[in-house]
């Protein structure tokens, strides 16, 4: 994690959640019938290093319906919520894979209509199954923060 002239942020709050690899949510307000995995804790919390970096393992999540809203799937994110000195409320945002088709009809994703801003939201691939996710809190390179996530 960066701030806005390049530097690291040291020991903010990452927080992270996400579907399983069906689109499934831990959470009791998924109704969804797609099975739960009992192998999964979609969730965690992880402080930045000196050097601003941060690294959660885990697994790809799932497409799944948006509850009330026809046809409409939400391509595969890991939601991320920000703690840091100086920043008075949460900050939230979402990581997409790239390359994903329901991507290019996510509404929240096209809702940013800086496109730079919304290239802010899509991991870089790494290869292997691992993706990079940089968050730069404020200035020109500025990760896309979302009011509801």
């Amino acid at each position: 994690m960066l701030d806005q002239d390049g530097r690291p942020v040291r020991k903010a709050l990452i927080e992270v959640w996400q579907a399983n690899c069906r689109g499934k949510y831990e959470h009791p307000d998924d109704v969804t019938p797609q099975p739960p995995d009992p192998n999964l804790k979609a969730f965690g919390r992880a402080l930045t290093a000196e050097d601003g970096s941060y690294r959660f393992r885990t697994i790809k999540p799932g497409a799944y319906p948006n509850p009330g809203y026809d046809n409409w799937m939400r391509p595969p994110h890991i939601h991320f919520s920000v703690f840091a000195a100086g920043v008075m409320q949460r900050l939230i945002t979402q990581m997409y894979f790239p390359g994903e088709k329901l991507n290019d009809i996510d509404p929240i994703l096209n809702g940013i209509e800086d496109l730079e801003a919304r290239a802010s939201l899509i991991g870089r691939d790494l290869g292997g199954g691992e993706f990079q996710f940089n968050i730069v809190l404020r200035g020109q390179a500025e990760t896309a923060f979302l009011v509801d996530s």
